[in-house]
């Protein structure tokens, strides 16, 4: 099944600013989570190749990363978390979520 790019964006976003558990949860337990949710939006990057792919749209959207990526600052922000870990750590995602759709275009599969 072919996901659309709304679609796949609405999926990207849940995944990566859902919200917090209400319990109290160790650190361990917080970077389990955040490390099962980074390999998750990894994931996701096959299937936005192929959706871009099929819509003969390019890898690089400028104007959706800068939406994804403010609204990623201002989630943090919102939360209390360190403003510029979470700005690295969402200008990696992007920039390895788009490797890994290069790299799948170059091997011919989206």
């Amino acid at each position: 099944m072919r996901l659309s790019k709304r679609k796949l964006a609405f999926v990207a976003a849940w995944v990566i600013i859902a919200e917090s558990p209400t319990h109290p949860q160790s650190g361990r337990d917080v970077l389990q989570r955040f490390v099962e949710t980074s390999a998750q939006r990894l994931v996701i990057a096959e299937q936005v190749a192929l959706a871009k792919w099929d819509n003969g749209t390019p890898v690089e959207d400028a104007s959706r990363e800068a939406v994804v990526f403010a609204s990623a600052v201002r989630a943090a922000e919102s939360r209390g978390l360190d403003q510029t870990m979470v700005a690295n750590f969402f200008r990696a995602q992007i920039e390895a979520n788009k490797l890994v759709q290069y790299s799948l275009r170059q091997s011919g599969v989206g």
